[in-house]
């Protein structure tokens, strides 16, 4: 019975945890706790249709977001077939609601090869 008990238990945990892989692992996102899973659903079928409209194919990029007082720092990782990180851009987010414009940003930041700066927009 203990067994059982401690199976569940670590069960429970794992399921609760804020990684979240898309079915092709084209992106993986890596949340803090402090985000609940639809949320880290949303920033996943964000970053996916930002990387779709720009023609990105057959590579693999991990998002990462955390929490910082109210600010959300987010880092987008394009990483190589071996896992190691190939090219890796920040930004931070002022709060959730503005998650679709830095993922944006980073995409564009992370495809052309430029600056987060050089991807703000008026």
């Amino acid at each position: 019975m203990k067994t059982f008990i401690q199976i569940a238990a670590i069960t429970a945990f794992i399921s609760s945890a804020s990684t979240i892989a898309s079915a092709q692992e084209v992106v993986r996102v890596e949340a803090s706790a402090g985000f609940d899973a639809e949320v880290v659903r949303t920033l996943q079928q964000l970053t996916e249709a930002a990387l779709r409209e720009r023609g990105v194919a057959d590579r693999r990029f991990v998002l990462r977001a955390g929490r910082l007082g109210n600010k959300i720092p987010m880092s987008l990782e394009e990483t190589a077939r071996d896992g190691s990180a190939a090219h890796v851009v920040n930004l931070a987010a002022t709060g959730i609601e503005e998650a679709d414009v830095v993922i944006s940003r980073l995409v564009d930041a992370l495809v052309s090869g430029k600056s987060v700066a050089s991807t703000a927009r008026m």
